[in-house]
């Protein structure tokens, strides 16, 4: 399975159990949203170096973003995250 996310790494993403890669939150108070899209409703705020799946392996374009569809390990639903806001996780 291929992440066809363009997010800066050398290193190739890993599927994971729940999806296509795993990325790492890399700003402060980023918004995880309902849908994507800047208007979209906010289900929570993601902290900076939080761990997510990504579900989606071609992002969906949207008001000027890339966005990814992701799952925290503390969520029951899954968000969308604006792609330049995460970085894929060669750390885990």
């Amino acid at each position: 399975m291929t992440l066809k996310v363009d997010l800066a790494s050398d290193t190739p993403p890993t599927p994971t159990p729940h999806g296509c890669a795993q990325v790492r939150v890399i700003a402060q108070r980023v918004n995880l949203r309902v849908a994507p899209g800047l208007r979209s409703e906010v289900l929570r705020k993601l902290v900076e170096g939080e761990i997510l799946d990504v579900l989606n392996c071609a992002p969906v374009r949207k008001d000027g973003h890339q966005w990814l569809r992701v799952l925290g390990a503390q969520d029951v639903i899954p968000g969308w995250v604006a792609e330049e806001l995460v970085v894929v996780d060669t750390e885990g």
